[in-house]
């Protein structure tokens, strides 16, 4: 599996097991400031994490150190760089055509990368804008064609770091649900930063609490798929998550 690698020689780390991420005691610091501490993680393939915490916790940071866009970290992480990376914004090339931003990078001929695109596009319910410019679409679909480029080298990790923040709630709501079939289908690891309590509880296998730049406690979301808002057991695990965000139930 390729890996980004990191080492601490005083540190004694156990063999890594199979999986997608394996992490021991990493940490980032930025101007003196420790940003993550002593970060143990594990996700093996097909897995869906979600990661929660207040801003500023190091949320972000965790996944850029995983996609290799932050190099600077200390401790051990073993990360397959075959992954895909949603960030908060879609990140399209204005002057580009959706099935040319969907296929940037791609090395094939041109009739063939488009046919590439129209199959991929078809999986976000977006086949109609295929030829469309980004200026032209809403910011759901800048977000579906964003998470298409993400899938069409099929990763086996995909990183989403807060893709739906900036969306209305209905939209929002539509992009759980297109995440949710997405990952059912392709069964790639995922790890997912967010600030919605009920979000982790909807897509995520497991749950992480990230606290001034350590994890804190761990929840395994054991409801059958699909999940429901109305579910019964969603309000008792929301509120325990809440819990240990130390929020009410009011502020989110």
């Amino acid at each position: 599996m390729s890996a980004v690698m990191a080492s601490i020689p005083s540190r004694q780390l156990p063999e890594p097991r199979a999986g997608v991420v394996h992490m021991r005691g990493v940490g980032r610091r930025f101007d003196g400031r420790d940003v993550l501490a002593q970060i143990d993680l594990d996700i093996g393939q097909g897995e869906f994490v979600a990661l929660i915490g207040r801003s500023g916790s190091g949320k972000s940071t965790l996944l850029r150190i995983l996609s290799g866009l932050d190099t600077g970290a200390s401790g051990s992480v073993q990360a397959d760089l075959n992954a895909g990376y949603v960030f908060q914004d879609a990140r399209l090339v204005p002057w580009k055509r959706v099935w040319e931003n969907i296929t940037l990078g791609l090395r094939a001929p041109r009739r063939k990368r488009r046919e590439i695109a129209a199959a991929a596009l078809a999986e976000v319910w977006l086949a109609d804008k295929i030829d469309a410019y980004p200026a032209t679409l809403s910011g759901g679909q800048a977000q579906r064609v964003a998470i298409c480029r993400a899938l069409l080298r099929r990763p086996r990790l995909l990183l989403l770091d807060e893709p739906f923040g900036a969306l209305d709630a209905l939209t929002r709501m539509q992009m759980q649900t297109l995440v949710a079939d997405l990952w059912t289908r392709h069964r790639m690891a995922a790890l997912l930063v967010t600030h919605d309590v009920e979000e982790a509880i909807l897509l995520a296998d497991r749950v992480l609490v990230l606290e001034q730049g350590r994890i804190v406690a761990r929840h395994d979301i054991r409801l059958p798929r699909p999940r429901s808002r109305t579910q019964a057991d969603i309000l008792p695990l929301r509120e325990q998550l809440l819990d240990g965000l130390g929020l009410e139930k009011h502020e989110t």
